[in-house]
């Protein structure tokens, strides 16, 4: 499995399609700050930028996501890889896996991590504002790894049933906006808040955990602060929890089936 895993990396940091994305994601963050929002890098507090911009890139990371789980899982589909791997006296569940831990491994450690760097340097170079908890924001940020890894199940999944990279990100981008609208109706229906049932989506879970609304203003040493209120509910982080870890482990098994089962072709 380890040199299935090397050549799979090998190959993926290579893509085009993933050096793109990459790039957008390390860029993106940049120009917002300064064309967007009007502002010297070297000025952007790192809780400004939590509360101001982070949520804006939402929807690039959708895409990088869904783009950097499905490549190491289905880039070389109309070639024979992977049955030359199978050929070579790999098993299935080998191949599998390797493909598997490589599309979770670009599509949620990657784009996660990329996606809170500029916390850490717009931190390091403007400061933090005392009205953002670091500490708590930095608990959002660890959670926020779990639906990141379900979403990318989820692509990894598409990928492996239709056998390719694109079909399994426009289905996986079709399937999200669906499954949004229906959520939304249920809301309006029902009469909830805007908030009520985003942990059923993966990557509206990822907007909830960093979407901070209520907030105060104190006089702290002759100083008006906004504090804003960034403890994380328990219900937000049991339906976090609960359905990332159900549905990943959900779509990864059928993904398996499916791959264990069906002919390589």
């Amino acid at each position: 499995m380890y040199n299935i895993i090397r050549s799979i990396q090998y190959t993926t940091h290579r893509n085009s399609a993933v050096i793109i994305a990459v790039l957008a994601m390390v860029v993106s963050p940049l120009v917002a700050v300064t064309l967007f929002m009007g502002k010297a890098i070297t000025r952007m507090d790192g809780a400004e930028y939590y509360l101001s911009t982070l949520g804006e890139l939402f929807f690039l990371w959708i895409f990088a996501v869904m783009i950097l789980s499905a490549i190491p899982v289905a880039s070389d589909a109309g070639d024979r890889t992977l049955n030359y791997e199978l050929l070579a006296g790999h098993g299935r569940s080998c191949v599998f896996f390797a493909r598997t831990i490589s599309g979770l491994f670009w599509g949620a450690i990657v784009c996660g991590l990329l996606y809170f760097l500029p916390l850490v340097y717009f931190g390091l170079l403007g400061g933090w504002y005392q009205g953002v908890s670091a500490r708590d924001v930095a608990l959002r940020a660890l959670l926020t790894f779990l639906p990141l890894l379900r979403t990318s199940a989820f692509i990894i999944m598409l990928s492996s049933l239709l056998r390719s990279t694109g079909k399994g990100i426009g289905f996986g981008f079709l399937i999200l906006e669906f499954v949004t609208i229906i959520i939304e109706t249920v809301k309006e229906t029902l009469g909830l808040n805007e908030h009520a049932l985003n942990w059923t989506v993966g990557m509206y879970n990822v907007v909830e955990l960093n979407t901070l609304t209520n907030c105060r203003d104190y006089v702290i040493d002759g100083e008006k602060v906004t504090v804003y209120e960034t403890a994380l509910s328990r219900s937000l982080v049991i339906g976090t929890v609960a359905a990332s870890l159900f549905f990943g482990t959900l779509y990864l098994i059928i993904a398996y089936v499916d791959f264990a089962k069906r002919d390589r072709d």
